[in-house]
């Protein structure tokens, strides 16, 4: 869906996989397309990390991007610590919308 924007992408498998590339990019603006339900560490897990750690994760922006309700989420406590809530089946100019709101706010 996002190839045509010629942006650099990193994709990865599990939740412990988007830490280390988080890692990575420590020092450069970055969006996260997070997806709630992964093997190894699951989505709610990244993020409660991610808001454990807040300066390490301060050019992070996150876009949960899930089948789980939004309500549901926030029933969690984890509404704060994500910028932009899609659910599946994402439209894709959502999506690019949702993506421009991100980078604009760096």
């Amino acid at each position: 869906m996002l190839k045509d924007l010629n942006k650099r992408m990193v994709e990865v498998g599990n939740g412990r996989e988007v830490l280390d590339a988080l890692e990575e990019l420590k020092d450069t603006a970055t969006v996260l397309l997070l997806d709630l339900n992964m093997p190894v560490m699951d989505g709610y897990a990244v993020i409660r990390r991610m808001a454990h750690d807040t300066d390490r994760y301060k050019k992070v922006k996150t876009i949960v991007i899930s089948g789980t309700f939004y309500s549901n989420f926030l029933e969690k406590g984890l509404g704060e610590h994500i910028n932009a809530y899609l659910e599946k089946q994402v439209v894709k100019e959502q999506l690019i919308h949702k993506l421009r709101e991100c980078v604009t706010n760096f």
